[in-house]
């Protein structure tokens, strides 16, 4: 059960202004999510997939995460992770909908998903 491909959020006060109302309107803006192979969306959970090199794998070393919403989260990863392994971070996937309309504060959760890959520049680097 896949959840359609866009969400919004509105801030009051930030859109254009009214010359008949003599008000600022609310700015809606439209964040649109396009599954790809390292993205999948099911219900309000975000499912990623992300590459992790061998070595902070095999370390537990942390990896920094971009995320949508445009802050870097640093994710601990457990030593000796395996390749195709869960990391749930609660909270961090899209907001849930409202039965009213809208949207709650409420969101669903992001799986970060490893593939566990070798990076041959970061290895030369490493050796010297």
């Amino acid at each position: 059960n896949f959840l359609g491909k866009s969400q919004s959020t509105q801030k009051n006060g930030q859109g254009h202004y009214s010359l008949e109302h003599q008000t600022v309107g609310p700015l809606v803006v439209q964040i649109q999510f396009e599954q790809t192979d390292d993205l999948a969306i099911k219900n309000y959970d975000i499912y990623r997939t992300i590459n992790i090199h061998y070595q902070d794998a095999i370390d537990g070393n942390a990896i920094d995460y971009k995320h949508y919403d445009g802050k870097t989260y640093r994710l601990n990863m457990p030593a000796k992770s395996n390749n195709n392994s869960k990391v749930k971070m609660a909270g961090k996937g899209l907001l849930k909908r409202s039965v009213y309309g809208g949207y709650t504060s409420d969101r669903g959760d992001l799986y970060l998903i490893t593939n566990i890959c070798i990076d041959y520049d970061r290895l030369k680097t490493d050796k010297k």
